[in-house]
């Protein structure tokens, strides 16, 4: 099992570092092919496979069509590290209200995430930890940190992780809040490939054209302060294999006896 540094931030109560903990916890921010020192410019393959947006609904929202559903992706992470699959299943009410579990392929709980507008619960199975939280969720060594928890579900489903605070170019590139640029492309109401810079350099770009999604952090460019091993470049690559109506969304998860919590917020 590959692991990365996970660091959880959340409502101005401290930071909180961890070390162990399941490598595509998170994408989700959680990397298009080859993480080369070139990034790739957008193409004009017009074969997209992603779900159709309706008139009215911005590129960075979930459509509305999406929520009220639960899905398994099979997920499959290359890095630094080394190389890990993941099963992915998630259960959608709204991009603020959903729950996010991974399994390992021999179908053993690694770790799980609920979410209730701005508290999280995180359950790490593998090392019988837990942590409530409010806020973002940052991950060391991914590029998009620290990213709001609707960012995840948003990923997942092949939209935009970050709205736009000024327009560049409407319905194609824009500034988000904290300054990163970001440009896009649509085809036929459904949005295909995306990239985010900083500085003028890429940061990372994701492509959806395919039967799969691809998220890649570009070879050199991560974040001041991440570990030396966990700056080569990364790539995610998940695809959604089954779709169904979700009746109800299940309650949060019981903290299972004998887990330990593991974020100063809860420890004193």
């Amino acid at each position: 099992m590959v692991r990365l540094p996970l660091a959880v931030t959340g409502g101005g109560r401290g930071r909180i570092d961890r070390s162990q903990i399941g490598v595509v916890c998170w994408l989700a921010s959680a990397v298009l092919f080859g993480c080369g020192s070139l990034a790739p410019s957008l193409s004009t393959d017009r074969s997209a496979t992603l779900p159709r947006v309706a008139a009215g609904e911005e590129a960075w929202r979930i459509p509305r069509a999406a929520l009220g559903s639960q899905r398994l992706f099979r997920l499959r992470y290359d890095g630094p590290g080394g190389e890990v699959g993941l099963r992915l299943t998630l259960r959608l009410a709204a991009a603020d209200r959903y729950r996010l579990s991974a399994n390992d392929l021999l179908g053993r709980a690694v770790w799980s995430l609920a979410v209730e507008a701005e508290e999280g619960l995180w359950l790490d199975h593998r090392n019988h930890e837990y942590c409530r939280f409010t806020g973002a969720i940052e991950l060391d060594a991914l590029p998009l940190s620290p990213f709001r928890f609707t960012a995840l579900p948003t990923l997942l489903l092949g939209r935009l992780p970050e709205p736009p605070a000024r327009w560049i170019e409407p319905g194609a590139e824009y500034l988000d809040a904290e300054g990163k640029r970001w440009s896009y492309r649509s085809v036929d109401g459904k949005v295909v490939q995306w990239m985010v810079r900083q500085g003028g350099e890429p940061l990372a770009w994701w492509n959806g054209e395919g039967k799969e999604s691809i998220l890649s952090q570009r070879r050199g460019s991560a974040r001041a302060g991440v570990a030396p091993n966990l700056q080569g470049g990364l790539q995610i690559r998940w695809r959604e294999v089954v779709r169904e109506p979700m009746a109800i969304l299940p309650p949060p998860p019981v903290i299972p006896e004998g887990y330990r919590v593991s974020c100063a917020s809860e420890s004193g």
